[in-house]
């Protein structure tokens, strides 16, 4: 239940922006931040409500998701060798290396720098996922407005399809989109964010074909988990952050084939219909 860092990507700032993460100035060094929530300020507030972010707040603690340490003078990193590695900060402050909730390699902790949020009842003693007593939503108000906006924006009907999706931004609490905006990849990123974790992300990219596309690479072809690693500094107690690619996250890389977007016949089905044909690729 570890979400990546192209997901938490995904939420834009409330201004619109794309979500990109600044973790890099002007000058190709890494970005300080005070405090590691710093880095998301001013994102799409669903964010928040969706992804524990490294030290969001739960149950009167935080959840602790650190790589590990980060050295201005020598620009070094140290990373966690074990869970329970100790160090000091220059002010002689003792920390363990490695936050209490990840982030290493190994056990079973994040390997993103993130944990998923929503459906979590921070109110049960065991905040496990099959614990949670929460509703399941099976019909929800924004999806209704995101296929309406998405039916409107396909059959010509731009005005409607504006006015839906800005429905569920204004809830979220970001910055409206004007006609010229409007673009099949606005409201395809709109359902990815409300929607996430509630089974319908794998099903929109079967529909939309653009899984797998063939000679060319698809959302899900060969896809590359990425992760955020949060370092602590050692000269003064802030943060800075790197970004990684699949060459450094133990998560499995994802393959989506054409034939995914079909049901494979059992042989029995093709026996006692002579007219059925196989779907393609199978």
């Amino acid at each position: 239940m570890a979400p990546t860092l192209e997901f938490v990507e995904a939420f834009e700032y409330i201004n619109g922006e794309e979500g990109i993460l600044k973790v890099i100035g002007q000058d190709g060094k890494p970005i300080e931040y005070a405090h590691p929530l710093d880095l998301f300020e001013n994102k799409d507030p669903r964010l928040a409500a969706t992804v524990y972010l490294p030290m969001s707040p739960c149950r009167g603690s935080e959840v602790e998701i650190r790589r590990g340490m980060y050295t201005k003078a020598t620009d070094s990193y140290l990373k966690a060798g074990d869970l329970y590695e100790t160090k000091s900060l220059a002010d002689g402050t003792e920390f363990r290396l490695m936050g209490k909730d990840g982030l290493v390699d190994f056990d079973d902790v994040t390997k993103s720098g993130f944990y998923q949020k929503k459906f979590v009842n921070e109110k049960l003693t065991n905040i496990d996922f099959e614990q949670s007593d929460q509703p399941w939503p099976v019909f929800r108000l924004a999806e209704m407005y995101l296929n309406k906006a998405e039916a409107g924006f396909m059959c010509g009907e731009k005005e409607e399809a504006l006015k839906a999706i800005n429905e569920v931004r204004e809830r979220a609490g970001i910055k409206l989109l004007t006609a010229g905006e409007l673009t099949m990849d606005k409201i395809r990123n709109e359902r990815r964010v409300e929607l996430a974790f509630e089974n319908h992300r794998f099903w929109d990219l079967r529909r939309w074909r653009i899984a797998a596309t063939g000679s060319q690479k698809g959302v899900l072809d060969d896809w590359e988990p990425t992760a955020l690693y949060p370092y602590i500094v050692y000269e003064n107690g802030n943060y800075i952050f790197t970004k990684a690619n699949s060459s450094e996250v133990p998560k499995p890389r994802k393959v989506f084939y054409e034939r995914n977007y079909y049901v494979k016949f059992k042989a029995e089905d093709m026996t006692s219909n002579r007219l059925l044909i196989q779907n393609p690729r199978y």
